[in-house]
């Protein structure tokens, strides 16, 4: 599998070891114990089987031209209704991206 993954920032890859030592801290499962080197806070934009020919070059050019990105994390959020459980990182500013299920929720009565 190949993917294209963006490293953090200092201060965001410090937020999310932050984050793991509290989950490790609180019994739950957590990154915090996988120590091995590669195992380092990342934001995955896409995975494949294999990146066809040129892709590479491509995807390093627009990087370049995109990078860096100011981004906050979001609330924690489970993926795909099971796992794992991911924390949604945000442009700064931005919408955020949805789909729209509901125009207008009507207040609890």
């Amino acid at each position: 599998m190949r993917t294209v993954e963006l490293l953090c920032s200092p201060e965001l890859e410090e937020a999310v070891r932050a984050a793991w030592e509290r989950l490790a801290a609180a019994g739950l499962p957590s990154l915090a114990r996988n120590t091995h080197p590669t195992n380092r806070p990342h934001l995955t934009l896409a995975a494949v089987d294999e990146f066809p020919p040129g892709a590479e070059e491509r995807l390093a050019d627009l990087c370049d031209a995109a990078l860096p990105v100011l981004v906050r994390p979001d609330r924690v959020a489970v993926l795909d209704g099971s796992a794992p459980l991911v924390w949604p990182i945000r442009p700064v500013p931005s919408w955020p991206p949805a789909a729209t299920t509901v125009r207008v929720v009507p207040s609890a009565r």
